[in-house]
């Protein structure tokens, strides 16, 4: 015999239902809903407007800047004195393209994807190649960078340093795919076998790099009567951060 659905609601009436009626549509033409929507508007537009204008400076870049920025990281060892990063007339960063030292986001934007291409080629050159060795890839990729992200800038934090913006901490640290594409082109170039030696070097090489321009930050002192201590301390941060990068590096890498 068919079972009979009865509704839940079939032993109420009409009456003890509850309604809208006193429940007033807000209209779009009430001059307080048109000026919250104003406001609202221009509250969007003056955000974007600031973060894009800000963003817009990390991708203002020429092709001398790559080349040398790219110099930077692959030989640091070369360059001496002090990379200092030169200000404009508001005090902000200047534009990348008129100072080397500066960072910027084209270059982990262009590395960060060619990694990933190029781990996709590598794992079909091996035989292993599926689509979702670049889902993997990338995700990784992205996993050790906001870890490494959460490091850096809580140690700048509690160390008491001078501390950069999110989009700085980002190029900085975005910089560590030019090494791994590096690694990468050569081990599908010349094989397995020269892995180690270029993934040593490489990733050392980053480590010196991202070590010094680091030092900028850590060389502003808040606590003037505790200068060798926390001098040592900062110097002891940027050679974890130095480690921390070849660690990265190496996960990324043979994976």
């Amino acid at each position: 015999m068919a079972k009979i659905q009865t509704s839940p609601f079939a032993h109420l009436s009409q009456e003890s239902l509850p309604t809208f009626a006193g429940v007033k549509m807000i209209s779009l033409d009430n001059p307080m809903t048109q000026y919250g929507l104003n406001a609202t508007k221009a509250f969007a537009g003056s955000w974007f407007s600031n973060f894009w204008s800000s963003l817009h400076v990390y991708f203002d870049v020429t092709n001398t800047y790559v080349i040398k920025k790219l110099q930077l990281i692959t030989v640091p060892y070369i360059f001496r004195g002090e990379w200092q990063q030169e200000l404009n007339t508001d005090g902000l960063p200047g534009s990348p393209k008129y100072n080397q030292h500066a960072p910027d986001l084209y270059i982990p934007l262009m590395s960060f994807i060619t990694f990933i291409l190029l781990s996709g080629l590598k794992s079909g050159f091996s035989g292993n190649f599926s689509p979702q060795i670049l889902g993997i890839t990338a995700s990784s990729s992205i996993i050790f960078l906001c870890f490494e992200l959460l490091i850096v800038y809580g140690g700048l934090y509690f160390l008491q340093c001078l501390m950069p913006s999110i989009l700085e901490l980002i190029a900085y640290c975005g910089y560590k795919f030019v090494p791994c594409v590096a690694i990468a082109f050569c081990s599908i170039l010349l094989g397995g076998a020269i892995y180690w030696p270029v993934f040593l070097y490489f990733s050392v090489c980053f480590a010196i790099f991202l070590s010094k321009s680091f030092k900028r930050y850590t060389a502003h002192n808040s606590f003037a009567y505790e200068v060798e201590s926390v001098d040592v301390t900062k110097q002891s941060f940027l050679y974890v951060v130095g480690i921390l990068q070849i660690a990265i590096i190496f996960f990324l890498g043979y994976y």
